[in-house]
C-alpha cells in the first residue's frame, strides 16, 4: 500500500509540474522559451472499426506530454502521445505546430508516428500515422480531431479440412482509419482529469484484487 501511495505521488509531482509550467498565452513578439505541454483527452471514435463484431463506437482516453518552443504568437514542438479505448492502446509521437488566434486562443496542428500498442479484435503492424487538429482556449478547455491510421488483419471466419485434417483461418488485411472526437483539458484542467482517472484506475485494480 505505502509503495501505490508513493508512486501516485511521485506520478501527481510530475504532472502538477507539467501543468503549471505550460504556457497559457503568447510572450511579447520576439519572445524565445521552452515550455511544458501536457493535455489530457476523453472523447469517441465517429467512425467504424475495420472487425464487424466491434461496436461502431469506442470511448477512448489519451494524454500527450512534450515541450515547445515559442517564438511570439507561434511554437513548435513535439510530444508522447499514449492512447487507450475499451479495445486496446497505443502509443507514438506527434511534432506540433501550434499558432495563437488572439488572447488565449490556439489553434493545434499535429503528424507524427504510433510506433506500437495492442489490440483485441485482430493484428497490428506498425509504425502507423497520427494527424491532429485542436483548438483550445487558456488552460482548460479545447476540442480535438484526431486521425490513426494503422495497417490491420481480422480473422473473418474458421473452417476444418476433413481430408487434410487441418483447420485454416480466412482473414483480411488493410488500414484502420480510426477518426476521433474529444474534449481537450489542458495544463491544471489535464491534472485534474488525469489524477481522477489515476485513482479510478487504481480503485477499480483494488476491487478487481479482491474479487479473485
Amino acid at each position: 500500500m505505502r509503495r501505490s501511495v508513493t508512486l501516485i505521488l511521485i506520478v501527481l509531482s510530475a504532472l502538477a509540474a507539467a501543468a503549471w509550467g505550460q504556457e497559457s498565452t503568447p510572450q511579447p513578439v520576439g519572445h524565445r522559451g521552452v515550455s511544458i505541454l501536457y493535455e489530457a483527452t476523453i472523447g469517441t471514435r465517429l467512425n467504424r472499426q475495420p472487425d464487424p463484431g466491434v461496436e461502431d463506437t469506442r470511448w477512448f482516453a489519451s494524454w500527450d506530454l512534450g515541450l515547445m518552443a515559442q517564438r511570439g504568437d507561434w511554437a513548435w514542438g513535439a510530444t508522447l502521445l499514449a492512447h487507450a479505448d475499451e479495445d486496446g492502446t497505443r502509443w507514438g509521437i506527434r511534432p506540433r505546430y501550434r499558432r495563437w488566434l488572439g488572447g488565449k486562443t490556439t489553434l493545434d496542428l499535429g503528424a507524427g508516428v504510433l510506433l506500437g500498442g495492442g489490440t483485441n479484435y485482430g493484428v497490428q503492424s506498425y509504425p502507423g500515422f497520427t494527424g491532429l487538429v485542436a483548438l483550445s482556449h487558456g488552460r482548460w478547455l479545447g476540442v480535438s480531431l484526431e486521425l490513426h491510421a494503422i495497417r490491420t488483419a481480422q480473422a473473418l471466419s474458421h473452417y476444418y479440412d476433413p481430408v487434410l485434417g487441418e483447420r485454416y483461418d480466412a482473414a483480411a488485411s488493410g488500414v484502420d482509419w480510426g477518426v476521433y472526437l474529444g474534449f481537450r483539458l489542458n495544463g491544471v484542467g489535464a491534472l485534474v482529469a488525469s489524477a481522477a482517472e489515476l485513482v479510478l484506475g487504481m480503485a477499480a485494480a483494488a476491487a478487481l484484487s479482491s474479487s479473485w
